[in-house]
């Protein structure tokens, strides 16, 4: 299963529509999310794995997102997990360390699982997350990643 990360910051004139293509097989989870008052230069601060490749149990495993270390005070935390799972496979609501629960979502198949969770820091530091599936059988390979985004100047 590759994960990728992709990041965007969209210019006033475009739409309000995301497509997204790919090739090849295999379960594909994807999420959007519109935030206003990030940099439009650089946005992107850091970014750091945390459990990756690791074969979970889906019913509760334990999984972490970074650690990561902002380089400067008022930036957006987005933690996203992805997750071998199986149709009953789910996130637990509660993120460690602050983290707000955002979004979990099975692709169509019930092959991937696909959670994220964010957090808007004040101050510099580091930063880690994580939580547990629940609700699935047997295991399945898991990567879970924190990105942090500069807010505008």
């Amino acid at each position: 299963m590759r994960r990728r990360r992709f990041s965007k910051i969209a210019g006033p004139g475009e739409p309000p529509n995301v497509t997204a293509t790919r090739t090849g097989s295999g379960g594909l989870g994807l999420q959007v999310f519109e935030y206003a008052g990030l940099a439009t230069l650089n946005p992107l601060d850091q970014a750091a794995t945390g459990t990756a490749g690791n074969s979970l149990d889906r019913g509760n495993g334990a999984f972490a997102c970074g650690p990561i270390t902002t380089s400067q005070a008022n930036e957006l935390l987005i933690a996203g997990v992805a997750h071998h799972a199986d149709a009953a496979t789910n996130v637990n609501d509660a993120w460690d360390g602050s983290f707000g629960e955002l979004l979990d979502l099975n692709d169509t198949t019930n092959d991937v699982l696909v959670g994220s969770a964010a957090l808007v820091v004040t101050t510099i530091g580091t930063f880690a997350t994580g939580s547990t599936l629940q609700g699935g059988a047997g295991s399945g390979a898991t990567r879970c990643q924190t990105a942090a985004f500069r807010a505008a100047p």
